[in-house]
């Protein structure tokens, strides 16, 4: 809103100014409009997924078939480690159970002969179903020597080298997906009924201080951090390039309500004493009314009113101290200025 400059003395023309001696004042009219209430926090930036790579065996690290910061897909190969020996147990075991099966099929036939007994027969079930456990799990420790990528993402860096001897549970290395990134961050109490998923959210970050990036809240906790009195908040934003990445702390402006036909004016028109809010509106035959105001969003270099005025009424933004009620004022037509400053 533009604000209206200040014209000469003398006309009695309704926009045109006051009477002889009128004080010259900035006015602006109270406009009407949608705004949305906001609140601003900082927060963090979180892959949309993101794993350590971990082995979940011990040996020698046979190969390492990636490059450090490439992308990889789900089910790529990222390491191997060495398994002769598990290769080796694996035969044992499956020898093992083909035994303990064919022990189990022969048992069958002499229970129904009665040949043996059925605490005989019940030990054969026993060792067929514990062979056939130590196989699986002789199987699984060899397909984890094969450690591949759970999903498509960017691999981080190379924790261990081919020849390096691994325990379980040693990091290896990671993967993040970053072609979404969620910002986290924790909302004040007092907001906790305005909160809902679906409201939008506005991030900016130090590495570009010229964009702003957008994204729609997912998740909002339904309890309160009794240390902060803050409520966990998520949202996911698209991640084009993948500029943005984990860990980067963000400037966040979250939308918690829309409120059409609001009325707004210039802040510097509000004059603030103590505990009472005011401005000068220009009353009939453009004398200065000074009206008490209710305040509510606060803008950048505007204000919302609450109650006090009506759309369209002039108060003044400039000269208020040199006013005071029933002052006769001057000013240039609002519309005038405004035509000039397009013109």
């Amino acid at each position: 809103m533009a604000l209206i400059a200040s014209g000469g003395c003398g006309s009695d023309s309704p926009g045109g100014g006051g009477p002889s001696g009128a004080t010259p004042v900035v006015v602006a009219p109270a406009t009407e409009r949608t705004l949305t209430e906001s609140v601003s926090v900082v927060g963090n930036l979180v892959a949309d997924e993101i794993v350590e790579i971990q082995s979940e065996i011990e040996g020698v690290v046979e190969t390492a078939s990636f490059d450090e910061g490439a992308r990889v897909e789900s089910g790529e190969v990222l390491f191997k480690i060495d398994s002769e020996k598990l290769q080796a147990e694996v035969a044992e075991a499956e020898a093992n159970y083909q035994l303990a099966s064919a022990n189990l099929k022969r048992s069958k036939d002499l229970l129904k002969t009665k040949t043996i007994s059925s605490k005989e027969y019940d030990q054969s079930v026993s060792a067929y179903y514990s062979n056939k456990a130590t196989l699986e799990r002789a199987q699984q420790r060899f397909d984890d020597a094969v450690i591949r990528a759970p999903f498509s993402g960017i691999v981080g860096a190379r924790m261990v080298s081919p020849g390096q001897r691994v325990s379980v549970g040693d990091t290896l290395t990671s993967v993040v997906n970053l072609e979404t990134v969620k910002a986290e961050f924790g909302v004040p109490s007092r907001y906790v009924s305005q909160l809902k998923v679906g409201e939008q959210i506005s991030v900016k970050v130090e590495a570009y201080p010229d964009e702003t990036f957008k994204g729609k809240v997912y998740f909002v906790s339904p309890r309160i951090e009794t240390q902060t009195r803050t409520v966990l908040v998520k949202a996911r934003m698209q991640n084009e390039n993948q500029r943005l990445i984990h860990g980067m702390l963000a400037s966040v402006e979250v939308g918690l309500e829309e409120r059409p036909n609001s009325l707004v004016i210039p802040e510097a028109a509000v004059i603030q004493r103590k505990d009472t809010k005011s401005v000068f509106a220009v009353g009939e035959g453009n004398i200065a009314e000074l009206r008490s105001v209710k305040t509510g969003i606060r803008l950048k270099g505007e204000v919302e009113i609450i109650d006090g005025l009506k759309a369209g009424e002039l108060v003044v933004v400039e000269g208020t101290q040199k006013i005071g009620p029933g002052s006769p004022l001057t000013y240039k037509n609002p519309e005038e200025n405004e035509a000039k400053e397009t013109a």
